[in-house]
């Protein structure tokens, strides 16, 4: 139960179940941590770079967070948006 309440702890602070890909993602990275934490069993985690952007139903759903869900792959575009104007600056 206490994995179980953390794990719906961190999808009501990504915004809620409004979505199955932002939902998932995040539970299964929790369970991943809890595997390692309590029993000592490592399991591959792709890194916070793999994840950004790596929605594919985004468009297809009406409640998607959008630029506020890491998954989104809008995310990605704002994030390199702001690099290169960033690095025109420099």
């Amino acid at each position: 139960m206490k994995y179980s309440a953390e794990a719906i702890t961190l999808v009501a602070r990504h915004g809620g179940s409004h979505c199955c890909r932002l939902a998932s993602y995040v539970v299964i990275l929790h369970a991943v941590r809890v595997f390692e934490r309590e029993f000592g069993y490592k399991l591959p985690r792709p890194s916070s770079r793999e994840l950004v952007g790596r929605c594919t139903l985004w468009e297809e759903n009406p409640v998607c967070h959008m630029e506020r869900c890491m998954f989104n792959p809008l995310v990605r575009k704002l994030a390199e948006g702001r690099k290169k104007a960033n690095n025109a600056k420099s």
